[in-house]
């Protein structure tokens, strides 16, 4: 039995548990949603959900490297690791992604909240 694993394993678990239970669900909230929001917020909510699972798999396999003990079952298992971990990346790259498309989309409207303030004759209101 490989005690640091078990620790490294529990904590990662904790932490894929407490990211799900913090992690806010769907949009923000203020003003209603477009089309356009819903449809961020959902992808982006499903993505979020499935790097928590990664993550409480990785605090699994750790778990049971720790339980399995030294051996080429411990050593396949800390093998898989990296794997979860580049889809982990995979997915915080696709969520940058689109959230840069996203802005892109939503610019247009953010300006035109944010300058419709102003009267071109008269300045700020």
């Amino acid at each position: 039995m490989d005690v640091s694993s078990l620790i490294l394993g529990a904590l990662v678990l904790l932490a894929a548990i407490l990211l799900q239970w913090r992690t806010p669900q769907g949009d923000p909230g203020g003003e209603p949603p477009s089309e356009l929001d819903t449809r961020y917020y959902s992808i982006r909510t499903r993505r979020r959900r499935l790097v928590h699972l990664l993550l409480g798999i990785i605090g699994s396999l750790s778990i049971a490297a720790g339980v399995i003990g030294q051996g080429s079952a411990f050593f396949l298992i800390w093998a898989a690791v990296p794997l979860v971990v580049f889809l982990i990346v995979i997915l915080a790259m696709l969520d940058a992604y689109q959230t840069h498309r996203y802005l892109v989309k939503k610019l247009p409207e953010i300006q035109a909240a944010s300058f419709s303030d102003i009267d071109p004759e008269k300045g700020l209101r």
